[in-house]
């Protein structure tokens, strides 16, 4: 508040002095205040993660900033954002590209290219205890060859896992063991929670996995970046959407084709699929407060989680990071900034973490955390799996444009299951969409 001169004298005077210091009170009593349009709302998996952070960051600086939500679903989300951009009007604070519909080239092409994006590398030279835990290999890649940091760079890599009920699976060797040979002879006449619909996300999980089981598989996928790969004509492509095919024939649900996610999830959390490939956030679905979303007998504690066959890990450092839009004024700019500060605490931090998963090389834990999480038993788990003997390499979803990741996929998907493409020709359909892509 600006300070007010010598005390003024006279009726008059003295009410104009007091109207002012009460108006001046009041303005800078007033949040700063802000509306993040997010798709993390509702049922959407991410929801009570982001919405409880958006509680406590408001509660932490109440009377000084406040976030809104503004609430948007997740297939629209990407294209209001375009919509938003050709406006000059995007929102203060974007999600990532490559999330919630956001495309990734687009990101690139229009928001990289064009600079609207607010340069986040002043504020991390004012923060090295930021830096310290963030991921070397995903600083570089958020930082343009100009020096400039266009998301908050990750500290954290979330490799999805293939889950499964114990009560229904209970395999004598370790699923990441097995070769994938070997994982389908065990499987029986379990299901697999497969989806066509969307961006196919749980079935492109397990095609990665079986294209790095592919003779020279895993160094194809390496050999790609996001958004780069437009021939998938190649032998070991073909032959791993023939592989695909078959799993999703004989152990696919029943709901498979037209599956979308909230289809894919409820198979396996109503014992309909004994397995379901997906992030580690989806654990929290496991957890007690979500019998809501079970269903058959179906319970959170049985389930168990493990890498893919053939000792195979989804991730890349390739990881883009929410971000400021240029046209954020010089007050949001401040809020956002708060708000990535505070997702950068210690106690966040490991509240994400718990919450959604993940293997954060650069940051120390407590020992509450340590606790915590051993009372996570998928978690913790799968952290103890985790070796140098796991091959990591990256989803094909990220690899494919976003519009063929998005909707292609899923227009050709069911016409594979019901082979009227052959392997070769969904192959060649995938090829034509993603170059018609660039």
């Amino acid at each position: 508040m600006k300070k007010i001169g010598k005390f003024l004298t006279g009726s008059i005077a003295l009410i104009s002095a007091l109207s002012t210091i009460s108006f001046q009170t009041v303005a800078a009593q007033e949040p700063i205040e802000i509306t993040f349009p997010s798709y993390k709302t509702g049922q959407n998996v991410g929801a009570p993660l982001f919405l409880g952070q958006i509680e406590r960051f408001n509660a932490q600086h109440e009377g000084q900033y406040k976030i809104n939500v503004e609430e948007i679903p997740q297939d629209a989300y990407g294209e209001q954002m375009k919509q938003l951009a050709l406006q000059n009007d995007l929102p203060p604070i974007v999600h990532a590209a490559g999330s919630g519909s956001v495309d990734i080239q687009w990101f690139n092409d229009v928001v990289v290219e064009n600079n609207l994006y607010y340069d986040l590398s002043g504020w991390l030279g004012e923060h090295p205890e930021f830096t310290d835990i963030m991921i070397d290999e995903v600083e570089e890649f958020v930082t343009t060859e100009d020096g400039a940091v266009h998301s908050v760079p990750d500290y954290r890599v979330r490799p999805p896992f293939l889950y499964y009920n114990s009560t229904m699976y209970s395999p004598e060797t370790p699923i990441r063991e097995m070769t994938l040979d070997e994982f389908k002879e065990s499987l029986g006449d379990n299901k697999i929670a497969f989806m066509t619909g969307e961006n196919a996300w749980t079935t492109g999980i397990f095609w990665s996995a079986i294209i790095a089981n592919e003779e020279g598989g895993a160094e194809l996928l390496s050999s790609y970046s996001n958004g780069e790969l437009t021939d998938l004509t190649d032998p070991i492509f073909v032959s791993s959407i023939e592989t695909l095919k078959t799993f999703i024939i004989e152990h696919g649900t029943d709901n498979t084709l037209g599956a979308i996610y909230a289809d894919a999830a409820n198979a396996f959390m109503s014992k309909n699929a004994a397995f379901i490939a997906n992030g580690p956030w989806m654990t929290g679905d496991f957890a007690e407060g979500s019998e809501d979303k079970w269903d058959n007998d179906f319970n959170g504690a049985d389930v168990k989680g493990d890498y893919f066959p053939g000792n195979i890990g989804i991730a890349s450092y390739e990881i883009y990071g929410d971000w400021i839009s240029a046209s954020a004024s010089e007050e949001e700019v401040e809020l956002a900034l708060a708000w990535f500060e505070f997702l950068l605490s210690p106690e966040e931090i490991e509240i994400n973490i718990l919450a959604e998963g993940g293997q954060t090389p650069n940051y120390e834990p407590t020992e509450e955390f340590n606790a915590a999480l051993a009372e996570q038993t998928i978690l913790f788990e799968i952290q103890e799996a985790t070796s140098d003997e796991i091959v990591y390499v990256p989803n094909i979803l990220d690899l494919l444009p976003a519009s063929v990741s998005g909707n292609d996929l899923a227009r050709f998907l069911p016409q594979l299951i019901t082979e009227d493409l052959t392997a070769e020709e969904f192959a060649q359909e995938l090829t034509n969409a993603a170059q018609a892509a660039q």
